[in-house]
């Protein structure tokens, strides 16, 4: 009967283990996509004004 009782006591246990792990990945997931895109947009950014100066260059 003990046996049973740990089993359903680890397996509560892991499912509110489980539970808070998707509120916090629920949580970041908005950041981390901002933090991408934000990312990306300076990526962007750079690449153009990198081309720029490389086409100033060559002109001269």
């Amino acid at each position: 009967m003990s046996n049973l009782h740990l089993r359903s006591a680890s397996t509560a246990m892991f499912e509110r283990l489980h539970r808070k792990i998707s509120v916090l990945s629920g949580a970041f997931t908005p950041i981390a996509q901002r933090a991408c895109r934000t990312l990306s947009d300076r990526v962007v950014a750079m690449r153009q004004t990198f081309r720029q100066h490389a086409s100033h260059i060559r002109r001269r």
